[in-house]
C-alpha cells in the first residue's frame, strides 16, 4: 500500500508527499521549508520522517526548499545532472552524501518504494515525470508537460493513482492578461497541458486498476477548479467512464494539501 497527498500545486509553489511503511518522500518541494513542514502537519506526518526528495525539473516552483530541508533533515536529494547543474546556485549547500545523481529512466530503490524517472517536454534543462511503485502498486505523476508522446503514456498506463497537469482553459488563457509571449510559451510542447488536453490523455491511460486523479497545476489566472474538474469530467463521461463510480476525480490547490490516500493494488 502507498499513501500520498498535493502538499501544494500551482505556479506558486509545488510538492507531492508519497509514503509507504517503510518510507517517505517527496516529489518536488517548490515551497518554503516551513510551508512544507505546516502542510505535512496538517496531514499528520513529521518532516523528520522524510527519507528523500525527488526533483522533476530546477524552477524555483519545485525547488524552492528542497536545500533548506535537506540541510535541516539531512534527506538526500535526487536529481538528474542537468536540473543539478539547473538548482545547485539556488539551494545552496548540500552536504556530501546527500547529493544524489540519477540518470533519466533510471529506478531508485528508497525503502520498498521503487521511484523511476521518465522524460518530459517542458522548457527546463532535462525534466522528468516520476512513478511511484509499492510491490505492485503504481502512482505516476505527470505535470510541467507541453505535450505527451506515446513513451510518456506508456509510463504513466497501468496506475492505481494518477496525478496529471491540467494548467488552463485554452480560452481564459486566450483572453486573459499573461504577455502574448508567455501565452505562446504556455501553449507551446514546452509548455503546459490544458483541462481539455489531460482529459484527453485521461481517457488513454486510464485501467482497471485506477482509483483517483488528481488534476494539478491548475493556474490561478488562467484556469478555475470547478471548470478543470468539469471539463476533464466531460470528457471522460463522453468515452463512457463512470467518474465517481470507478475512481474519484478530485483537483489540488496551491495553499492547501489534499487529504492523505491511500491506495492498494486489488
Amino acid at each position: 500500500m502507498v499513501q500520498y497527498s498535493v502538499l501544494a500545486s500551482g505556479s506558486s509553489g509545488n510538492a507531492i508527499l508519497v509514503q509507504s511503511d517503510k518510507a517517505t518522500i517527496l516529489i518536488d518541494a517548490g515551497l518554503s521549508g516551513r510551508q512544507i513542514e505546516a502542510a505535512m502537519a496538517e496531514i499528520g506526518v513529521s518532516a523528520d520522517s522524510l527519507s528523500g526528495i525527488f526533483v522533476t525539473h530546477e524552477h524555483q516552483d519545485h525547488v524552492k526548499g528542497v536545500g533548506v530541508l535537506s540541510r535541516r533533515y539531512k534527506v538526500p536529494v535526487f536529481a538528474n545532472q542537468r536540473t543539478w547543474d539547473g538548482m545547485e546556485r539556488s539551494i545552496g549547500e548540500i552536504k556530501a552524501g546527500f547529493y544524489e545523481r540519477f540518470t533519466t529512466n533510471d529506478q531508485i530503490e528508497i525503502g520498498n518504494l521503487a521511484v523511476k524517472s521518465f522524460p518530459i517536454s517542458h522548457d527546463s534543462n532535462e525534466p522528468v515525470g516520476y512513478c511511484v511503485l509499492c510491490g505492485n502498486t503504481k502512482l505516476s505523476i505527470g505535470t510541467d508537460m507541453g505535450y505527451v508522446n506515446d513513451k510518456i503514456k506508456g509510463f504513466l498506463m497501468d496506475s492505481d493513482a494518477i496525478i496529471i497537469e491540467a494548467n488552463h482553459d485554452i480560452d481564459m488563457l486566450r483572453v486573459g492578461p499573461y504577455p502574448w509571449h508567455l501565452k505562446q510559451r504556455i501553449l507551446s510542447d514546452h509548455g503546459h497541458l490544458s483541462n481539455e488536453a489531460a482529459g484527453e490523455l485521461l481517457t488513454e491511460i486510464i485501467s482497471a486498476n485506477t482509483k483517483c486523479i488528481h488534476l494539478a497545476h491548475l493556474s490561478k489566472e488562467n484556469n478555475l477548479p470547478q471548470l478543470a474538474h468539469l471539463t476533464v469530467k466531460s470528457i471522460l463521461e463522453e468515452e463512457q467512464f463512470k467518474v465517481g463510480q470507478e475512481f474519484d476525480l478530485e483537483v489540488t490547490y496551491p495553499d492547501k494539501p489534499t487529504k492523505l490516500r491511500a491506495v492498494k493494488r486489488r
